[in-house]
């Protein structure tokens, strides 16, 4: 028998006040994280006890890219667009930035990652 669930979630604008619901989610993701003895993703220390992390979700969380989807009035996830340190990041895993675009004032960039067997 096939049985089919509907979901239906509610996607919001975050603004700087919903910092601590973005850290919130940080943080019951490490715990899950830690629950499976998997810290080597982001530690076992909560995002919320991270001064440096605080201070950067904080900026995420006022730059107007902050959204929420919400499932029946509890957060279920979060995206934050247009965040400039993102490419940097993957740049430190070898990635190489191969351009940049905008959408309606919303930066972007074009990453690589070679994949195959290295030329000579």
């Amino acid at each position: 028998m096939l049985y089919q669930t509907r979901v239906v979630m509610t996607i919001q604008q975050g603004t700087a006040a919903d910092a601590e619901r973005l850290l919130a989610l940080f943080d019951d993701a490490v715990a899950w994280l830690v629950a499976r003895h998997q810290i080597g993703q982001w530690s076992s220390e909560p995002f919320s006890e991270r001064p440096k992390t605080v201070e950067r979700v904080e900026t995420w969380a006022a730059s107007g890219g902050l959204w929420f989807a919400v499932d029946d009035g509890v957060d279920a996830g979060a995206i934050v667009l247009g965040v400039d340190a993102l490419p940097a990041a993957y740049e430190r895993l070898g990635f190489t930035r191969a351009g940049s675009f905008d959408v309606d004032g919303w930066p972007g960039a074009i990453l690589v990652l070679p994949v195959g067997p290295p030329t000579m």
